[in-house]
C-alpha cells in the first residue's frame, strides 16, 4: 500500500514538472518570437487605461499551491487509471 501511494505521488510530481516545463518552454518561445510594434502599443495603452479595471491582487503563497494541486491530482488519477486498466487487461 505504501509503495502504491509513493508511486502515485511520484507520478503526480512528474506531471507537475512536465506542466511547468511546458510553461517555461512556451514562455521562451513567445519571448523569442515577439515583435514589438510601436504603432499598436499606443492603442494597447489606451485600452488598458480606459477599459481594464484594477482587479484583485493577492500574492500569498496559497495561490501557488492552488495551481500545483490540480495538476498533481491529475497525475495521481492517471497513475491509478493506468493501474486499473492494467489489472483489467491482465485478467
Amino acid at each position: 500500500m505504501k509503495k502504491t501511494i509513493f508511486r502515485a505521488l511520484l507520478t503526480g510530481v512528474a506531471f507537475v514538472i512536465v506542466y511547468y516545463g511546458a510553461q517555461i518552454l512556451g514562455g521562451m518561445y513567445m519571448t523569442e518570437h515577439y515583435v514589438p510594434d510601436i504603432m499598436e502599443q499606443y492603442a494597447s495603452v489606451d485600452y488598458l487605461q480606459k477599459n481594464v479595471t484594477a482587479g484583485w491582487v493577492d500574492n500569498t503563497p496559497i495561490w501557488a499551491w492552488l495551481q500545483v494541486l490540480p495538476v498533481m491530482l491529475v497525475g495521481v488519477a492517471a497513475y491509478y487509471l493506468v493501474r486499473l486498466l492494467k489489472r483489467k487487461i491482465s485478467k
